[in-house]
């Protein structure tokens, strides 16, 4: 990503956090915004939610005003991979008018299959949306299950 923004002179400001790395799976609390159950981990209270109302209503502010971005859902993007995937996709969908774009890498969606079918939350991204997807595509290069229904949800 370096060497490509390099190359293209690109200026951009990466605001990033560290995820929980607890010895428990804090992360997978973290970084879930929804409630679940795992065979091998047990059970988790997703505090997503609460994660990326911080991120949004803090920490974004926070670095809006320390440093000269440009604030707007245009200019603003988030990304990241397994269950910062996740949170990435959540983020678009539930704050479509903070998030333009985002790069869901990998996404864990295997934490809550159904969830995007949420009925508190609306199910379309908004107009001028696009995000990248790291779904496990079949041969045919189709999403499947899950992942067909999330990619028409954000398409």
């Amino acid at each position: 990503m370096a060497d490509y923004l390099d190359y293209t002179d690109t200026p951009v400001i990466v605001a990033a956090i560290e995820c929980n790395a607890g010895p428990n799976n804090e992360r997978l609390v973290e970084y879930s915004p929804y409630r679940f159950d795992d065979p091998n981990y047990g059970h988790f209270d997703g505090k997503g939610k609460d994660t990326l109302n911080w991120f949004v209503h803090e920490f974004k502010p926070s670095i809006d005003s320390q440093y000269r971005t440009l604030p707007d859902r245009a200019h603003t993007f988030i990304g990241g991979s397994s269950m910062g995937g996740l949170m990435s996709l959540y983020a678009l969908l539930a704050y479509n008018d903070v998030f333009g774009r985002a790069a869901a890498l990998s996404p864990s969606l295997w934490v809550a299959p159904a969830a995007h079918h949420e009925p508190d939350r609306p199910h379309k991204a908004g107009v001028g949306h696009r995000s990248l997807h790291g779904l496990r595509l079949q041969g045919d290069g189709q999403p499947r299950g899950d992942a067909e229904r999330l990619w028409r949800d954000v398409r």
